[in-house]
């Protein structure tokens, strides 16, 4: 299903002309790709040079609606997930930078909610996967109390939020057995296991698990290959990889992950984490998408 650039835009960011005209719907495709690729060629700094008047609007709104007093939009050229918001509003940059910036800062509000409600107080945060600082840049303002840490593949990413945001990172390679982190109260995981192949599925799960103190908690998203939409390939299937991912349809950045054997696509099935979990001591949740709206979460609680 995902073998064709236009089924895997339809799905990542619902471009509905492509149910409707599909000629038009390819050429808008192509000028967004190049309008994408020379955006984000228009400077040889990695920073990003956000329109001033842009900046502020989008800032001054997100603090009023999701209650922070400050926003660091620091954004690095090869944000692939900022780089997605670009190509979804071709014609808006306004609406790129507020919709990328908004998921962050709601994911955030999100964890802390779901924290609350499990009577979950963490002062050491551990946040997987973090990118280029997508949701981590708001976690201090929502946990003022707590340690904030870093995790990541990509080193430019983890100097990057160093460099802007103070997170001392901790750079792992795409096998669990090399994270070497502290016991942590929480770790979060967004889009990370929804990108895993089998091979390294249940080691990173089982690898978080062990980095848990006692009471603490995973929280982590995940595609669920029984939502109806994915029909199409996952139906009656409890784990299903596609070798396609933002990272490789965005190759053109520096650091992105071209391997598709490493980083692709992932549903899974309850069961299929229900069972993985079976051989650990700890207690679970389903939350659906009480974290973000474009994926299912779970939270585990280590006993």
């Amino acid at each position: 299903m995902f073998n064709k650039l236009k089924d895997y835009i339809l799905l990542k960011l619902g471009i509905t002309e492509l149910r409707h005209n599909l000629a038009t719907a390819e050429k808008n495709l192509n000028d967004r790709f190049d309008f994408l690729g020379a955006y984000m060629n228009l400077t040889q700094k990695e920073d990003i040079e956000i329109d001033p008047a842009i900046a502020s609007k989008v800032a001054t709104k997100l603090c009023a609606e999701y209650n922070i007093d400050t926003i660091n939009m620091a954004t690095h050229k090869n944000d692939v997930m900022f780089a997605i918001h670009v190509f979804g509003h071709r014609y808006n940059l306004e609406n790129a930078v507020y919709t990328n910036f908004r998921i962050g800062a709601e994911t955030a509000l999100n964890l802390k909610r779901i924290c609350e409600e499990y009577k979950i107080a963490p002062q050491k945060i551990l946040d997987f996967g973090s990118g280029y600082g997508r949701v981590s840049r708001f976690l201090k303002q929502k946990f003022p109390e707590s340690e904030i840490e870093i995790t990541e593949v990509k080193s430019q990413a983890l100097d990057f939020q160093k460099r802007h945001f103070g997170f001392q990172g901790i750079f792992h390679t795409q096998e669990a057995q090399s994270l070497n982190c502290d016991k942590q109260d929480l770790i979060l995981a967004v889009s990370v296991f929804s990108h895993l192949p089998k091979t390294t599925f249940a080691p990173w799960l089982n690898k978080l698990i062990q980095c848990l103190n006692s009471g603490g908690a995973l929280v982590f998203t995940f595609n669920n290959s029984e939502d109806p939409k994915y029909f199409g390939v996952t139906k009656n299937q409890n784990f299903v990889y596609q070798q396609v991912s933002e990272d490789s349809k965005f190759a053109f950045l520096s650091d992105s992950i071209k391997d598709t054997n490493d980083y692709g696509h992932t549903f899974v099935t309850h069961q299929y984490l229900e069972d993985l979990l079976s051989e650990n001591d700890v207690s679970y949740h389903f939350l659906g998408k009480s974290l973000v709206q474009s994926q299912e979460s779970i939270i585990i609680i280590k006993n």
